[in-house]
């Protein structure tokens, strides 16, 4: 390859790194080949998710096809279906993770590993005990 062609597209490759709409398609294409991922792992075919989904097979290959922004509540419901679960952080650039509040600063964990939190609706916290479940309506 000609290397004033890398250094071009190298170059437009970093400019295009500075958009946020870069960012949105890479989370998109990351979320769609998690999900593409899990179908192949479980063996199914877009007509069981869609099933599983309650959705029709076409809303499937809509989800899929990389052009959908994704709702955090389709992603969730996408994630439940393939039996999995949804996990959406923050990370420094280059960081496998952003270090939480509640981590200490030579990286140990949590501080508090007992207790499990959960949010309501209202947006109040509330904690549970190792023994407590949490009931959702459907």
């Amino acid at each position: 390859m000609n290397p004033n062609t890398t250094r071009s597209f190298t170059s437009i490759f970093e400019k295009q790194k500075q958009s946020i709409g870069f960012w949105e398609e890479m989370a998109i294409i990351e979320f769609t080949e998690s999900v593409l991922e899990q179908l192949e792992l479980h063996n199914m075919s877009k007509m069981d998710l869609a099933e599983k989904m309650n959705v029709s097979p076409a809303y499937i290959t809509k989800l899929i096809g990389g052009s959908n922004n994704f709702t955090l509540r389709t992603m969730v419901k996408v994630a439940r279906s393939l039996g999995c679960e949804l996990k959406l952080g923050l990370r420094q650039p280059g960081a496998s993770r952003c270090r939480s509040r509640m981590e200490t600063p030579d990286s140990s964990p949590p501080l508090d590993t007992e207790s499990r939190m959960t949010f309501t609706s209202t947006g109040k916290s509330t904690k549970l005990s190792e023994n407590e479940e949490l009931q959702f309506a459907a």
